[in-house]
This record gives C-alpha cells, sequence and structure tokens, in this order.
C-alpha cells in the first residue's frame, strides 16, 4: 500500500544526489552552509518539487552531453548548489 511512496521518495532523494553531483557540487560547503540547514532545506525542497519532471529531463540531457541541457536554473536550489561547487 505504502510501497509507491517509499519509491517516490527514493526517486527524489537519488535525483538531488544525481543533481548535485553533475554540478560538481561540494557535500561538505553544502552541509556546513547554515550549520545544516541549507541541506536540509533543499533536501525538503527536492522532496516536494513541482518540477521534478524537469530535472529529470534534465539530468538526462547532461548525461548525453547534450550541449543545449545549459544550466538548471529552473531548480529551487541552483543558486546554493552555485555557491557551494567543488
Amino acid at each position: 500500500m505504502f510501497r509507491p511512496m517509499v519509491r517516490q521518495v527514493e526517486l527524489r532523494a537519488r535525483r538531488l544526489q544525481d543533481m548535485m553531483k553533475a554540478l560538481g557540487v561540494n557535500e561538505l560547503a553544502l552541509v556546513r552552509e547554515d550549520n545544516g540547514e541549507a541541506y536540509s532545506k533543499a533536501r525538503d525542497v527536492c522532496l516536494h518539487c513541482a518540477l521534478a519532471t524537469d530535472c529529470l529531463h534534465w539530468l538526462e540531457a547532461h548525461d548525453r552531453a547534450d550541449p543545449n541541457a545549459g544550466q538548471p536554473e529552473f531548480c529551487p536550489s541552483f543558486k546554493l548548489f552555485e555557491r557551494c561547487k567543488a
């Protein structure tokens, strides 16, 4: 009964990690931002984001090295990730 919801949360958590990796985010810098509050907020935003489909499409294009992928400026956490680049 709850399995689809668990799967959805797992996929979104994975997508957050994939986005951070694709953007070259320094995880330690992100965790230190606002004493961990910034990461916690980014995680929550990702779990409830209405733009999950856009995120998935951008990640797929990025993985294919599509030059038209551009930057994921649609992402609510994009600016935070940019500040925490490795």
